[in-house]
């Protein structure tokens, strides 16, 4: 059923669509989360870069349109590649921009706490050195992942979390989304990712628009890495290492402010700070993803709206897919808490 008043670009909502169920989003996250923890950390051991984009047409990509084929469902509308309802690429950029400043604001304070905690901290590392090295990273993250991981999350899981509401399937694969960077510090801001890609895709009935806000973010975090001097030091950051850093930019400064303010002070001050710019960067967002998804259910461009098809949300609890997930979730949590408390780093 078309709802009267749905936007141009609707998908229309047929038999052939229906058959996606949440079910069948959850075997494919768990599938594909097997796939990761095996095959996809061996090649990436062995070479970072190809290793990155194999995983990501190898192990995302061509397991879900396998997947799309398998169920008897066109991998176009399924997925949501066609182009949906309008919105101009300046927009999508602008919402990736504004995305990643959110996102980066939200992560310091998360690094704050770990620290205070006794924890430690390293990113992942990459090398990013050389131009030739830049150019491999931004067509693994900047292209590779933006393709791959929008098609898998905003395309299918999203689509397959549909019955059960549209916040709810946006929310639901962002939180798996998260879950598939697999490091605790960075569930959060990458969480918060994901639910602006999915408000995008479920706005616009379009995986699209979040593909270029995905590249921009990215690509965005990679050029930084690479002036900065690249990604492949290995570093370990701490309270301690914060706390140094900080007094030595004072000292240099020439201030005097390393006499009078001392670096604690200027370490919670820029937690606290970073906290509200993140939080008015989210308002932000929140009023540049109104025009595209409102609180009405037909203002999306999901199919599997109609009440015929709505699931309630015990409907979860029943699948196995899920409960198995959630165990490799916590043993990937618990690894990775692990690491930032055994002076291993992350």
């Amino acid at each position: 059923m078309h709802d009267p008043e749905e936007a141009p670009g609707e998908l229309p909502l047929t038999p052939r669509h229906c058959l996606l169920t949440p079910r069948h989003g959850l075997n494919l996250v768990l599938l594909i989360l097997g796939l990761l923890l095996t095959v996809g950390l061996l090649v990436q051991m062995a070479a970072v870069y190809p290793g990155l984009v194999f995983t990501e047409f190898g192990l995302l990509l061509l397991p879900t349109w396998l997947f799309c084929r398998r169920l008897g469902l066109a991998p176009v509308p399924t997925l949501l590649l066609a182009p949906g309802r309008p919105l101009p690429p300046l927009a999508a950029v602008a919402m990736g921009l504004l995305a990643f400043a959110m996102a980066l604001a939200l992560t310091f304070p998360v690094l704050l706490l770990v620290f205070l905690a006794g924890g430690s901290y390293v990113g992942p590392i990459l090398p990013l050195e050389t131009g030739g090295q830049f150019l491999m990273a931004l067509a693994a993250g900047a292209v590779a992942a933006p393709i791959c991981e929008e098609i898998l999350f905003r395309g299918f899981v999203l689509r397959s979390l549909a019955p059960l509401g549209p916040h709810v399937a946006v929310w639901g694969s962002a939180l798996l989304f998260g879950l598939f960077h697999m490091d605790p510090v960075r569930l959060v801001p990458t969480m918060v990712l994901g639910v602006v890609y999915g408000y995008m895709a479920a706005g616009t009935g379009s995986v699209r628009s979040s593909m270029v806000a995905h590249a921009v973010n990215n690509g965005l975090a990679l050029t930084l890495a690479f002036m900065g001097g690249g990604g492949d030091k290995g570093e370990t950051l701490d309270l301690e290492s914060l706390r140094l850093g900080v007094a030595r930019t004072m000292a240099k400064s020439g201030t005097g402010l390393n006499e009078a303010v001392s670096p604690d002070l200027i370490l919670a001050g820029a937690a606290v700070g970073l906290s509200l710019l993140g939080l008015i960067l989210a308002a932000l967002v929140a009023m540049g993803l109104r025009g595209l998804a409102g609180r009405r259910p037909h203002r999306f461009c999901l199919p599997d709206m109609s009440g015929a098809t709505r699931l309630p949300m015990t409907s979860l609890l029943r699948l196995p897919s899920l409960w198995a997930i959630l165990g490799l979730g916590a043993l990937i949590w618990g690894r990775g808490l692990w690491q930032l408390f055994s002076g291993h780093g992350a």
